[in-house]
């Protein structure tokens, strides 16, 4: 029988318990993230709902949106196209992040008195700078929070959408008045996402509008209110959100 070298054998267990270290370190790891993620996901979806806890179709819109800001920005990726100073151009690590948090654009709303937001008729000019405030408040709130917990990536996406999801292509919007690639590309794909949304479906002071036309009127918004590279995504895909035939989730997954 063979001899066998102390010296080598209390090596080969060293490196055998090395290589159990650091995978049992890596599992903890993921397990961390994973927790991680799963706790940003329930905060981001908390906060939505409360912000858009006085609507009937509160769950669905919050999803609707969620799958809509998925689709354009995975079909950007899809692309390739960017504007030539674009100062953070779309990567698709980032489109998850940016869907999840798409949910939070409107959480400056729970500010907003139900006379206003639920008003059957037009708003007077009073009550237009009144709702447009919803922007600039939940900036603050999520502001607020980044502060709290900097090392939050979320957050920092939240901030945006919120703060500029009504800014327009050629400055024209509210409430910095921002114009190209100074809004950022976050909050452009969230724009168009949220307009086709609101023409699509009923609203207190309206009916909801045919899906062709909706996809017209973004498309001739193309350039004054909306950013003509998340336009041009969106119109490639556009058919697949016909009459819900296809949930946007469904086809970026």
């Amino acid at each position: 029988m063979a001899k066998t070298d102390p010296e080598h054998n209390a090596q080969r267990i060293a490196a055998l318990e090395a290589a159990l270290a650091e995978r049992e370190a890596r599992i903890q790891s993921l397990e961390s993230r994973t927790s991680g993620a799963e706790a940003h996901r329930a905060v981001i979806y908390g906060f939505a709902q409360l912000a858009e806890s006085r609507d009937d179709d509160t769950g669905e819109h919050l999803q609707r949106i969620r799958g809509l800001v998925s689709a354009i920005a995975n079909e950007m990726v899809r692309q390739g196209h960017s504007h030539p100073n674009e100062p953070d151009p779309l990567t698709a690590d980032q489109v998850d992040l940016m869907a999840e948090t798409s949910q939070l654009h409107d959480i400056g709303k729970v500010s907003t008195p139900d006379a206003i937001l639920l008003k059957p008729g037009r708003l007077t000019d009073d009550e237009w700078v009144q709702m447009r405030r919803h922007t600039m408040v939940g900036f603050d709130i999520l502001n607020a929070m980044r502060q709290q917990w900097p090392e939050q990536d979320f957050l920092d996406v939240a901030c945006r959408i919120a703060l500029c999801h009504h800014e327009n292509w050629d400055g024209g919007g509210y409430p910095l008045g921002l114009s190209g690639v100074a809004i950022p590309l976050c909050a452009r794909i969230v724009s168009v996402a949220d307009v086709y949304d609101a023409l699509t479906h009923r609203r207190a002071y309206k009916e909801a509008m045919r899906h062709e036309d909706a996809v017209r009127i973004i498309v001739s918004e193309s350039g004054r209110k909306f950013d003509p590279l998340v336009v041009q995504a969106f119109s490639a895909i556009s058919e697949h959100f016909r009459d819900g035939g296809v949930s946007p989730l469904r086809l970026s997954a």
